[in-house]
């Protein structure tokens, strides 16, 4: 981590400190917008670290947009950074500007279609996007249709609102020859960008989340104490088995991150990562990992209890 990146980290660290409460997190969850928390983030210069300063961002890296999201996961904000991060990104590489407020993408599952048709009016969007994250909350959203990258306006779709476990926004958005705001082809952009580029913003706020939660368990195999002293100093859990899983999960995202964006006019079959990175679907091999830590850590819990 060099100076700037450092600097960004204790920015970033300070205000989620400061802003990124319990009771913001219960009222995000029964649906209010947490407005003031967003407009902090943004004229921070938080929400679009990697992008160019041409196009509005703050003309960094993945790896300072790593900084950001995985502090994201680790106080849990109620805010749709990482979704922002990546439509900014696919704008960006199609040269097209970027809007200001939050952003999201779709379609984010797969199979499912959606279309653009032009006519003497302009161009215009159909189809219907399951599982959109912060699709009601949203202020445009960036699709991928017919090989375009497209910018539309919130209140073009039909929206029917879900949640998912976190009681984060996971929204239907259903759109009827919605006018589209610009789009560009996506020749820049690697196959299967918005899941590849999903599955990297999200294993930065798992890598986070788990180092909460490792510093959580240290300080409570710490304070914990049985038969007159702490747990943590009993064999059975001052064990590195617990410690790894974040750490490590961590480190592997950070590499991970695209240092460079793919020339234009290609198009390639990969996610947009360093050539060093191996071929394989993201994140598996380590939640597997991760599980049977956490497996084996229920274990070891149930036998220091009974």
């Amino acid at each position: 981590m060099n100076e700037m990146q450092t600097i960004l980290s204790d920015t970033v660290t300070r205000l989620f400190t400061d802003r990124v409460t319990q009771e913001l997190r219960e009222s995000a969850e029964k649906g209010q917008w947490p407005d003031a928390l967003w407009k902090a983030v943004e004229e921070g210069g938080l929400t679009l670290p990697q992008i160019p300063e041409a196009r509005g961002g703050g003309g960094g890296s993945w790896q300072d947009a790593y900084i950001v999201v995985a502090a994201a996961g680790r106080f849990a904000v109620p805010l749709p950074i990482p979704e922002t991060m990546v439509a900014a990104w696919l704008l960006s590489d199609c040269g097209l500007d970027v809007p200001t407020g939050p952003l999201t993408v779709a379609p984010v599952r797969a199979g499912e279609r959606l279309s653009l048709a032009a006519d003497g009016s302009g161009r215009h969007l159909s189809g219907v996007a399951t599982r959109v994250p912060w699709g009601r909350a949203a202020r445009h959203v960036v699709v991928l249709a017919d090989d375009q990258v497209a910018l539309v306006g919130a209140g073009s779709a039909r929206v029917e609102p879900d949640l998912n476990l976190a009681l984060e926004p996971r929204d239907t958005l259903a759109w009827d020859r919605a006018t589209v705001l610009a789009a560009a082809p996506a020749t820049a952009l690697p196959a299967g960008a918005i899941p590849l580029a999903g599955a990297l913003v999200r294993s930065a706020q798992m890598a986070g989340g788990l180092e909460y939660l490792l510093a959580q368990t240290v300080r409570h195999v710490s304070e914990r104490k049985q038969f007159g002293r702490a747990i943590g100093s009993f064999q059975a859990i001052n064990t590195t088995s617990l410690c790894w899983p974040g750490t490590r999960l961590q480190r592997e995202s950070r590499l991970r991150a695209p240092s460079a964006r793919p020339t234009a006019g290609t198009r390639r079959s990969r996610s947009p990562r360093p050539r060093s990175a191996p071929a394989r679907r993201p994140g598996s091999a380590r939640v597997s990992r991760i599980s049977a830590t956490a497996r084996s850590a229920s274990r070891t819990s149930t036998r220091c209890t009974s």
